[in-house]
């Protein structure tokens, strides 16, 4: 009874993130970062610059914390993934089908050793966090015990080439029905906790 209060807050957790975006910062937020005289360029110039993130910090409940550049990305193992949208919560289509290199978030917490005590020790939820604040959260279950888990990739290229617009990881949760509101880019920190 007590794992299922415990899954049933991680899962209402995650929705309570979920939300119709086309890029982390839809909401008119300006970066603090912007200059006023940064005003005469395009939106997307302006966001890239308000929001850098040229690394990925794995934090929290790990044995091994360590920082991610796409360099060290490229050492892991690498996954192509042939075609994803990204699909809004209404069922919008927000970005068609494209080709994508990536690893799977599975593989980043399995190399940073989460600090389970014992073979029951499952009540850990993971925040991936962009630089903009905006959040995807997982359970520890449905990335190691279910099907969503083998989808869910940090990106570093898209068509060929690497990223720009978005930072320079993105993650994407690919099993999900409606894959926008656990995509989020900028990507800044993954993040573990336990629930207590």
């Amino acid at each position: 009874m007590k794992h299922l209060r415990i899954f049933t807050f991680v899962v209402l957790l995650s929705l309570g993130f979920a939300g119709c975006k086309q890029t982390n910062s839809q909401e008119n937020k300006t970066p603090t970062t912007q200059s006023a005289t940064a005003s005469t360029t395009s939106e997307t110039d302006a966001l890239t610059e308000g929001y850098p993130s040229p690394n990925v910090q794995v934090m929290g409940e790990v044995e091994n914390p360590f920082t991610i550049t796409v360099n060290s990305l490229q050492r892991l193992d690498v996954k192509s993934l042939q075609s994803f949208d990204v699909v809004c919560q209404t069922g919008v289509t927000t970005q068609e089908s494209q080709e994508a290199k990536g690893v799977l978030l599975t593989d980043i917490l399995e190399k940073a050793v989460i600090k389970r005590e014992g073979h029951k020790d499952r009540n850990f939820y993971i925040v991936v966090r962009a630089t903009d604040g905006y959040m995807a959260t997982f359970s520890w279950i449905e990335l190691f015990l279910n099907n969503t888990g083998k989808g869910v990739y940090l990106i570093y290229e898209k068509n060929g080439k690497p990223l720009e617009e978005t930072g320079e990881m993105e993650l994407i949760s690919n099993n999900d029905e409606k894959t926008g509101p656990r995509h989020v880019s900028w990507v800044k920190s993954i993040e573990v906790y336990r629930v207590k």
